[in-house]
Parts: C-alpha cells; structure tokens; sequence
C-alpha cells in the first residue's frame, strides 16, 4: 500500500483511474467552509501534476486516463452548477463542448471514460434531454496532432447519439 499524496496546499486526494503505464487519474480537493474546491490531478512515478481548470472555472475533477496519458473528466464553476466536460492531451485540457457546432443540441457535461483508441463516454444534455454520449477520436497517420473537431451525428429522440472528433496535424488558425 502506497499513500499518493495530494497536490501542495490541499486537505486530501482520491484516486478514479489507473493506466497500464500506472498513472493514476485522480483529484485533490480543499475545503472551503462547507464545500469542497477540487482539482483534477495525474499521479504518475511519484509525482503528481495539476491539470488545472478550463478557462473561467473554479475547479475540476479527472475521470479516468488511457494508456497515452489522456485524462478525461469535467471542469465547473464554484458551486458546480455548470459542468464542462473536457480532455487534458498531455499539455492543455480541452473543453469538448468548444469543438461542437452551435446547433448540435449538445450540451457535454462531464467525460467519464477514455478507452486507447481515444473513445470518449460520457453524459450531458442533447435537445433538452439528459443522455450519454459517444465521442470518437481519430488519431492522424503520423500521430503528430492534438487538434480537436467534432460533428455531431443527426438523431431523433430515442436514437443512440454518437458524437465523432477528429484529431489532425493541423493547428486552426484565423484570418
């Protein structure tokens, strides 16, 4: 048995999710009054690494991770309120719902798992109604990329959804 810590500053730590690499996806947390703020975290050989919050956010809790080091998860507003699904690529976290058209109807609360083929699952709100979400992740040929572009696939009610992202090389730019 092994005690993982927490990050510098923090009351405490849990651990969700281990690799095949043995990086484990976790959070800490801190107590505020009666709540708790807490902050996604990647133990990994001893170390423990802030992935912070996206932009705006007061906090963040990691899900799961796959054997690439990907971590899933949701990151929220201080009362956790509105939730925001993302994924931490190694270098930055990523908030899913930024790669979704704004008529998709799609509102990704929080990513629950991420398999090594870069499927993300999850629930969020789909035209009003909660429901769980596939998202697939096609890596590029040579594997270089960390670009993220979704498009939803058309459903009805009751339909399965499934949600395809494309990683390319190409970083967008603006004109």
């Amino acid at each position: 048995m092994r005690d993982l810590g927490t990050l510098p500053g923090y009351d405490g730590a849990e651990a969700r999710a281990i690799n095949e690499e043995g990086q484990i996806a976790g959070n800490a947390w801190i107590r505020q009054g009666l709540l708790s703020r807490y902050r996604a975290a990647l133990f990994d050989n001893g170390t423990i690494r802030d992935l912070g919050t996206l932009p705006g956010l007061a906090q963040s809790s990691a899900n799961d991770v796959n054997d690439q080091g990907q971590v899933v998860g949701y990151s929220s507003n201080v009362n956790s309120i509105a939730l925001y699904a993302f994924l931490h690529d190694g270098t930055r976290m990523l908030n899913l719902n930024d790669f979704l058209p704004v008529d998709s109807g799609w509102w990704l609360h929080s990513a629950e798992s991420i398999n090594n083929q870069g499927q993300i699952v999850g629930w969020g709100i789909h035209n009003g109604l909660f429901r769980a979400f596939l998202w697939s992740i096609v890596q590029p040929e040579d594997d270089t990329g960390t670009t993220v572009a979704a498009s939803p696939a058309q459903s009805a009610p009751g339909q399965q959804v499934t949600i395809t992202a494309t990683v390319s090389a190409e970083q967008p730019h603006s004109e």
